[in-house]
């Protein structure tokens, strides 16, 4: 089993900057037991620091105290979990001390004051959990996934890859590219002795087989990418179009400000909503139009600005204002006319609440390109789901991945799995050849190279620094 690279013993703030109930401070290594003892009261009974002797894994009420002053510090619930059963495999003892950002601060100052603890890196509790084998990369990864995710959906994929879903589908494929090289390779390093003929058809099957898996794997990825990255979606439109108040609705509570007057968002408004499981980040724009006003020529920079990295575009139009909604579609600006030919577009025409049936039935005026178009109207609710199934709809084009299935949501795993496949499609077709052994088992070699990297069978320092930077430190 790997182990970590050092015996420091770290330590940080596990829980977010800011005031709350309780504040977690975590310390991990072979001095994690030392630095209770040096700092910890327990509150039942009359006795010194180090004559403390703590129960595993059960919370013990009690206060930090400053050593040289003698002076209690904070009341603190403290735990102690020895290796190997701890979250990093090492001897963990844990602080949950008053949600206050000087107590805080103050008891890792004493605890660096030992001389015998540094401050943790980035993701050193979580890397440290890997290299003692409690966790594989992928899962660790899982990790900031859990953390960061925007919807229901994105957590859920997230647990399910803590929990190993990919690691075993991964393991699985690995150790059918592994019998295959296996078999290979032992036809060359023995080539002076009796060995039987290589069993073409059974190697096809089981390369066949991780090809398939592999394939099937990858198809996921759009839409665990989709689930896990989202989309953004600008509200693009003529003053007093109603596109706050669709902003609005489609949060299903009120993030911006709706008047009856024109004009009333100068600048770009943006929020998180949840459309399916998609993490959607809805903009909000300022009216389009010619102004003389320096503010407001700012407002509409910014708007179109906004524009730029949309993923999906609403073109907001009043059903109520022809006149308005002509004026402007004359000053769109032709590079906005360029840039919305290129995007994934929809025409949203707003207030139809406000039209009588006859009138309500279509609304050709609007037409712009050969965007589809859909009618709503924000105030009363209507058309709104149906206007979040199209935004879901043109977010995940073709994509037709069963979502309840193993999803691909890493970047880096996609890339890894690519690898794989290319190399493993070389050795089959080296098989079907019947190639010599040697070159053939060198491709699935490489293939087996890159399934380790998903997992942290093959990893490099690098790979390391590049994954588990991205945490936080005390995670």
């Amino acid at each position: 089993m790997p182990s970590t690279l050092n015996n420091e013993t770290i330590t940080a703030i596990t829980t977010p900057l800011g005031e709350g109930a309780i504040g977690m401070i975590r310390i991990s290594g072979e001095k994690a037991l030392d630095a209770l003892h040096q700092l910890f009261i327990f509150s039942h009974k009359n006795t010194e620091p180090k004559e403390f002797v703590p129960e595993p894994y059960k919370l013990q009420l009690g206060w930090i105290l400053d050593p040289k002053t003698k002076k209690n510090i904070d009341q603190v619930m403290a735990v102690y979990m020895p290796a190997p059963h701890s979250f990093t495999g090492e001897d963990v003892v844990e602080f949950h001390a008053h949600g206050s950002r000087i107590i805080l601060d103050e008891i890792i100052r004493l605890l660096l004051a030992l001389g015998t603890i540094r401050l943790a890196e980035p993701g050193e509790f979580s890397r440290r959990a890997f290299l003692n084998g409690k966790m594989d990369l992928s899962q660790a990864e899982s990790v900031i996934d859990l953390i960061r995710a925007q919807t229901t959906k994105s957590a859920q994929l997230a647990v399910e890859q803590l929990q190993g879903g990919l690691s075993r589908q991964i393991r699985s494929i690995y150790e059918d590219i592994m019998y295959v090289t296996g078999y290979l390779e032992a036809t060359f390093d023995f080539v002076d002795d009796d060995v039987p003929p290589i069993p073409y058809d059974e190697l096809e099957g089981k390369s066949s087989k991780a090809r398939a898996a592999l394939e099937t794997l990858l198809s996921t990825a759009r839409t665990g990418l989709l689930y896990k990255q989202g989309i953004k979606v600008v509200l693009l439109g003529f003053p007093n179009a109603g596109k706050s108040s669709l902003f609005n609705a489609l949060l299903q509570y009120d993030r911006a400000i709706v008047t009856s007057t024109p004009g009333t968002t100068r600048d770009a408004i943006r929020e998180y909503c949840d459309i399916d499981g998609i993490p959607v980040l809805l903009v909000d724009t300022a009216g389009i139009m010619k102004t003389e006003v320096e503010i407001d020529q700012e407002s509409v920079r910014r708007s179109l600005q906004a524009i730029d990295s949309a993923d999906i575009i609403l073109v907001v139009f009043d059903s109520t204002d022809q006149k308005g909604s002509q004026q402007f579609l004359a000053e769109l600006p032709d590079h906005v006319r360029e840039l919305l030919a290129e995007k994934t577009a929809l025409v949203v025409v707003n207030k139809v609440d406000e039209q009588d049936s006859a009138e309500a039935e279509s609304f050709p005026q609007f037409t712009l390109f050969s965007f589809s178009q859909i009618a709503v109207s924000a105030k009363a609710g209507q058309g709104i789901e149906q206007l979040r199934s199209t935004i879901k709809h043109l977010a995940t084009g073709e994509a037709t991945s069963n979502t309840e299935d193993l999803l691909i949501t890493n970047q880096r795993h996609q890339h890894n799995l690519e690898k794989a496949l290319g190399y493993l499609r070389e050795g089959e077709a080296g098989l079907l050849e019947r190639r010599e052994g040697d070159l053939v088992a060198v491709d699935l070699r490489s293939s087996l190279e890159a399934l380790g990297e998903i997992t942290g069978q093959v990893f490099t320092t690098e790979l390391l620094h590049n994954v588990f930077g991205r945490f936080c430190i005390g995670k």
